[in-house]
Order: C-alpha cells, then sequence, then structure tokens
C-alpha cells in the first residue's frame, strides 16, 4: 500500500480505537451530589491520620456496623491533619462549594477508655475549612452535626470531613456508625 493512502487510514483507524476506549469509560460521578453518606462497609473508608486509630466492627450485620476510633495524641501537638478522615470526591466538591452544608456524625462514647467529648470538622482543597467543632458525647448513640458554607471551589479536588476522637491524646474512644454531609436547601 502507498504511504498516502497507509498513512491517512492508519490515522483514521487509530483515531477510531481511541475514541471506543474512552466511550467505554466509567462515570464515578454520583447520582446525586448534594449528599454524601459512609455507613454499613462503607465506614472502612475512614482513613486514620498520625494520632489517631480506627477498628471497624466485626459484626455481620450492617445496620450494627460501626467504627472504633482512638487517639493516642494531643491533637495540638500532632501533624496537621483532619484526624480520622472521610474524603469526598470532586463532585461533591464541587456540588458543596458555595454552598451551605450540614455535617452530620452518628456516634457515641465507647464502652472501654470512653472519650468525653470528640470534635469535628470540614476541610477543603483551599476553598476555606471549618474551625474544630467539640461535641460532648453521650452513652448512647446521637447525631451530632453543625453548619459550614466552604467557598467555592477553585479547581479539582477533595473535600474532608475530619473526626478527631479525643482531642487530648489521651486513649480515648469512641463508635461512630454514620458520616454525613448534605446541602441545606433554602427554606429547611
Amino acid at each position: 500500500m502507498k504511504d498516502m493512502f497507509f498513512y491517512p487510514l492508519a490515522a483514521l483507524l487509530i483515531g477510531g480505537m481511541i475514541y471506543f476506549a474512552l466511550s467505554l469509560q466509567v462515570d464515578n460521578t454520583p447520582d446525586n451530589a448534594d449528599i454524601f453518606v459512609l455507613e454499613g462497609e462503607g465506614l472502612s473508608q475512614l482513613f486514620p491520620s498520625p494520632g489517631t486509630t480506627i477498628k471497624l466492627s466485626d459484626t455481620l450485620v450492617q445496620s450494627e456496623k460501626f467504627v472504633l476510633l482512638s487517639a493516642h495524641m494531643d491533637r495540638d501537638l500532632a501533624p496537621p491533619s483532619a484526624g480520622v478522615f472521610a474524603t469526598l470526591g470532586s463532585a461533591y466538591e464541587a456540588s458543596f462549594g458555595g454552598s451551605n452544608i450540614k455535617i452530620t456524625v452518628r456516634a457515641r462514647q465507647a464502652a472501654a477508655s470512653p472519650a468525653a467529648a470528640m470534635e469535628l470538622g470540614y476541610f477543603t482543597d483551599g476553598s476555606g475549612d471549618s474551625e474544630w467543632q467539640k461535641m460532648p458525647l453521650t452513652a448512647e448513640y446521637e447525631n451530632y452535626s453543625f453548619n459550614f458554607s466552604p467557598l467555592p471551589p477553585k479547581g479539582d479536588g477533595n473535600d474532608y470531613v475530619g473526626i478527631w476522637p479525643d482531642a487530648k491524646g489521651e486513649g480515648g474512644a469512641i463508635e461512630v456508625k454514620r458520616v454525613s454531609v448534605e446541602k441545606i436547601l433554602r427554606g429547611n
């Protein structure tokens, strides 16, 4: 085959293969980026920063799943971090940026070495972070919430929900069943 026919046909074939491959990509954007929820097995997506630990319960019943969080380092002395944190992808960052949001953690004191309080925070990639919010804990599961309004994002990045189980780092422990972030709609 002559070069004047071969190269245009080869370019067309390669372009077609690239187009076909790109059309097969999976869209990981959530159907509803107005609410983010971790519960049950999803709690395994929480990640501990230095100074904190995490252990997923081994119960087989999804509705009873929880994570046991503790801290062995004073938050003020630890390297700057979000404590035990959940990562919200760029779709959530785009949805929540510039909006009023409500951050909720369903938690209680652990049976052994119970922490008196936990601290919650919302962190962004350059769009402004909340202050740590101290929440006194009880022995029963309760929803602990605070509201925050992050600025619109400056690019693609992630947002984070942080939990510091014992701000003094004295080994206090908490149990967490659910972490959620949702937009607060006007009138609600």
